[in-house]
Parts: structure tokens; sequence; C-alpha cells
């Protein structure tokens, strides 16, 4: 049982749809993930902030090391823009939803190899604001 101080919220049924309906309304009005947004506009300007978690190893003969980190990027996208409702400006959903959305395709230059954590399940936070500004984090 929750004690006071939890910070999360119990959704309700009605919840549930009212979620559901705010993101099938993406996808019906013919969201293509392959097309960035403000195509043919200006380009979309992309934050992007790293939290290091560790650094286990380090190696001057190999000349690499290790990280383990929290790899965060920010955009607005028009397109995923909804109508607040109350309890709702915001959006927090699965990595399924960040398989159907543009995201960035952000790589590390020189990088010998790289892999996301995936134990159980993905490691992907997306949050989607009623504005269209999406966050995401993945470890």
């Amino acid at each position: 049982m929750c004690k006071p101080e939890c910070s999360f919220q119990v959704l309700t049924r009605d919840d549930r749809v009212n979620i559901t309906k705010i993101l099938n309304a993406f996808f019906d009005q013919g969201y293509d993930k392959r097309v960035r947004p403000n195509y043919g506009g200006p380009p979309v300007i992309v934050s992007v902030t790293m939290f290091i978690l560790s650094i286990s190893s380090v190696s001057e003969v190999l000349m690499d090391f290790t990280l383990d980190f929290y790899f965060r990027q920010a955009w607005t996208d028009d397109r995923l823009s909804f109508t607040p409702r109350t309890g709702f400006e915001s959006l927090t959903v699965g990595a399924e939803v960040a398989d159907r959305i543009w995201v960035p395709d952000t790589f590390f230059v020189n990088e010998k190899s790289a892999y996301f954590h995936k134990a159980t399940t993905q490691n992907t936070f997306l949050r989607i604001s009623a504005g269209g500004e999406v966050f995401r984090s993945i470890r």
C-alpha cells in the first residue's frame, strides 16, 4: 500500500481511455515517423545531455574506456501536440511509442562498440507534453 508521500498517480479506467484516445489520434491522423518535424522548414533543434553513472575501465594501451550513462534528448514535434485535459498536461509512455514516432538519429563518432541496456525490458523513458515537446531518456 502506498504511503501519503508517494508521488505516483493511480489511473482510473477513464484516464486510461483518455490516454489511449490521445495516442491513437497521433497515428490515426497519418503520422509518419520517417518524416522529420518541420519538414521543408527549419531544422529540428535537439537538446542532448548525458548523465554518467559509472566509468568502469580506462585503458591507455587500447586507448578506450567504458561508460554506463543515461542519454537524454529533447525536441519539439508539433504533430504530437494535443489538447491538455485535467491531469494530462503531458503523457509518460513506454518504449513502444518511441518506436512509432520520429526520433533523432544520434551517433557517437569513433565509438568502438555500444549497446542499450535491456534488462527484462528496454530502459527507455518517453514524455510528450501537450505542446508537442518530447523528452526521451535511454540507458
